[in-house]
């Protein structure tokens, strides 16, 4: 069904509204996807509170952004942020790195 709009803004607005409330929302993209398997989860740095907040990335992409450092893989769970100096997600430490490092390779 075809529905008529005064303007394309008010079209504009319709469709948005309907992809807020039926598609699924990715944060990095700021885009909605129709299927919700089109997303996975990456942890996101938030500076002013310190501590990684868990939003949502288009599963093709994150290979392309680890290959090209935009962002960061440590075991099964990617980063847009690191600790340059260590290498390793904030917060984390080199006894945290061992543990990952068992966990990665039992499951193997």
């Amino acid at each position: 069904m075809n529905q008529d709009f005064c303007c394309d803004d008010c079209k504009n607005q319709a469709e948005l509204e309907f992809k807020k409330k039926n598609w699924f929302y990715c944060d990095f993209d700021k885009e909605y996807f129709e299927n919700a398997d089109e997303l996975t989860t990456y942890h996101a740095w938030n500076k002013e509170e310190g501590i990684y907040e868990e939003k949502t990335i288009r599963k093709k992409v994150v290979d392309l952004y680890v290959d090209c450092e935009i962002l960061h893989k440590h075991g099964n769970e990617i980063y847009d942020q690191i600790n340059e100096l260590t290498k390793l997600p904030f917060g984390f430490e080199a006894e945290q790195e061992q543990e990952v490092e068992e966990e990665t390779l039992i499951a193997v």
